[in-house]
């Protein structure tokens, strides 16, 4: 008996990953690569609807902030930014990638999937905090 032919939705997720839009681990998928390409083509609408929240929480917090996405393992930041009034603060260049599970902003990725066993404890933190903070995280560069 020949194999079962794929389901629309098998074919649709097949067909973004060959296009780098998503990509799987294990039974999950997760945005691809190639997303930051289409965010570039759309910066000015992203930039026009993210900037403004970013500087406020810049700006409240003294701290640089930031718009990342899951890329595999990796965090991807696509915008940031810095606060204006503060002497010192993270400098991440967009597009710059890091392990998810290093820094706040893979932290928060992490925290809004479900959870897992083996989570490490600042994700089930921010799970239950709502937010993610790292301190004295270091990152090569």
């Amino acid at each position: 008996m020949p194999d079962a032919l794929p389901g629309k939705g098998e074919v649709l997720l097949r067909t973004l990953e060959v296009h780098g839009l998503a990509t799987q681990s294990g039974a999950r998928y997760f945005l691809g690569y190639a997303v930051a390409d289409l965010a570039r083509q759309l910066r000015p609408r992203l930039q026009a609807v993210a900037l403004p929240p970013l500087r406020r929480l810049s700006i409240e917090t003294e701290s640089t902030a930031l718009l990342s996405v899951a890329d595999g393992d990796d965090a991807m930041v696509l915008l940031t930014q810095e606060p204006p009034q503060s002497a010192l603060h993270l400098a991440m260049r967009e597009g710059s990638r890091h392990p998810l599970a290093r820094g706040a902003d893979g932290v928060a990725i992490l925290a809004g999937r479900p959870p897992q066993d083996g989570d490490p404890k600042e994700v089930v933190r921010a799970r239950k905090d709502g937010y993610a903070v790292t301190v004295g995280v270091w990152q090569p560069g």
